[in-house]
């Protein structure tokens, strides 16, 4: 995959993280999420994810889940 940014080829690899991560429009926004425009990237396990060795930019597919249905259900 070429880099959106600068065009370079970008590194395959995995995003690991300790349970959930999410995007989210606000900076402040604390745990637990409560906004429904947040948006869970993944969950308890490994995420293909692409790296940018020369802009340090990281492209992934997330799952899509509105981060509200998936800390609530």
């Amino acid at each position: 995959m070429n880099c959106p940014t600068c065009g370079k080829e970008m590194s395959s690899g995995w995003l690991h993280g300790g349970g959930r991560m999410l995007w989210s429009p606000r900076e402040d926004k604390p745990l637990p999420v409560k906004g429904r425009e947040d948006v869970l990237l993944f969950r308890d396990r490994p995420q293909r994810a692409f790296l940018c060795r020369d802009c340090h930019q990281v492209v992934l597919t997330y799952l899509g889940a509105p981060a509200h249905d998936v800390f609530y259900q």
